[in-house]
């Protein structure tokens, strides 16, 4: 198996952005800021990430949410009204802040205290891969590729799909201990450069054509 590869110079550790984080609902330098990065789908698990911040604020005051990405192509934008009309019947619009597409992902990536991507089944999610070179905590579910990707309680966390109750539980573990998320990040970019990087996957690809 030859995986994706990911660019992990553009995509690196950096200070966080404090313009971005601002911009993103951040409202106070204390507050941890988690982000789902992806398009507006049913099958990528926004309802149960709203679900999730709904258990999390009622344990948590001091963190804010933000959920990134545009309308499925072709689709319209009836699940997009779904999600806008779920945030506001869990009264959650002041916690959840939703932007469309955005061209400065590695910038957002390294504002993020912890990144989420709640998919119900990825074949291999390269946002995922941007997280872990950008040294940014992650949490994704056990399903799909995403396991080839995440190695559970060391480059991230792993949850069951499809569930609130278990995305929430998975982002506590991070959410209350700074000390697992610093050991979660270093080890992330770890494996991106041992494993995800282009020169690394790139030479893979050569040695199998020329056998």
């Amino acid at each position: 198996i030859i995986p994706n590869a990911v660019d992990t110079e553009k995509f690196q550790p950096r200070p966080a952005n404090k313009n971005i984080r601002k911009d993103l609902g951040v409202t106070n330098d204390n507050q941890l800021l988690v982000g789902l990065i992806g398009r507006l789908d049913k099958l990528k698990g926004h309802e149960e990430f709203i679900e999730a911040v709904e258990i999390i604020c009622s344990k948590h005051e001091n963190i804010h949410f933000v959920m990134i990405g545009a309308n499925t192509a072709f689709e319209g934008n009836h699940f997009a009204q779904h999600i806008h009309d779920l945030i506001d019947k869990k009264n959650l619009r002041s916690k959840i802040t939703l932007t469309e597409h955005r061209t400065d992902i590695p910038q957002v990536m390294n504002s993020l205290d912890i990144f989420c991507m709640p998919s119900y089944e990825e074949n291999f999610g390269n946002v995922l891969l941007e997280a872990l070179a950008s040294g940014t905590p992650s949490v994704g579910t056990n399903s799909g590729g995403t396991p080839e990707i995440i190695k559970e309680g060391h480059t991230g966390v792993l949850v069951g799909p499809c569930s609130g109750p278990a995305l929430a539980g998975g982002l506590l573990r991070l959410i209350e201990s700074t000390e697992l998320r610093n050991f979660i990040g270093q080890n992330a970019r770890a494996e991106a450069i041992d494993r995800f990087q282009i020169e690394t996957v790139f030479r893979q690809i050569e040695n199998l054509l020329t056998r």
